[in-house]
């Protein structure tokens, strides 16, 4: 009976499928396309995080009057943050992918690592994106913490889009 509930409490904390998958596509700083054996291609979101519009779209809009920019502004502040994903991640090369679950439009949520180091985490620690809605959906506690803390730092250090006019893009989006 106890190994019976040790494995139900191994099986439920394992929500994620770990995989290699090759970069097929980089869309803006947060949205990518992989091909994987397990999931063919997938559009993965980067799970807890959240990079400027790069696309005019209402969002972009409605981000854009919130904070008291152009869209335009908003549109340069994506593409830095495209840019950063384009410098650190190479299109055909494999990543290990964590893909968590979908979100509302059909994407996977993943966690994506450039070898020891979750490409979630560095975007955030070099000032490319905010921890999305301050980790209210983040279950996993360290993760959360160590999302939050790369962001206080980046913020504190003026890196990335944190600095300049782009700061106040990045305060609205927190």
């Amino acid at each position: 009976m106890l190994k019976l509930i040790t494995s139900f409490l191994l099986l439920t904390s394992l929500s994620f499928a770990s995989e290699y998958a090759n970069l097929q596509k980089i869309s803006d700083g947060d949205t990518f396309t992989f091909k994987s054996q397990q999931h063919n291609e997938f559009k993965c979101r980067v799970f807890g995080i959240d990079t400027p519009e790069k696309f005019h779209t209402a969002k972009m809009d409605k981000d854009a009057n919130k904070v008291g920019i152009t869209p335009e502004t908003m549109k340069k502040a994506g593409e830095a943050s495209t840019e950063y994903a384009q410098q650190h991640l190479k299109v055909g090369k494999s990543y290990k992918v964590d893909v968590l679950e979908k979100d509302k439009y059909g994407r996977e949520l993943c966690i994506v690592y450039d070898g020891d180091q979750s490409y979630n985490e560095a975007i955030v620690a070099d000032g490319y994106a905010v921890v999305y809605k301050n980790g209210q959906y983040i279950k996993d506690a360290q993760f959360k913490r160590r999302l939050l803390q790369a962001q206080k730092e980046a913020k504190s250090k003026n890196r990335g889009l944190w600095d300049g006019s782009t700061k106040k893009i990045m305060e609205g989006m927190e």
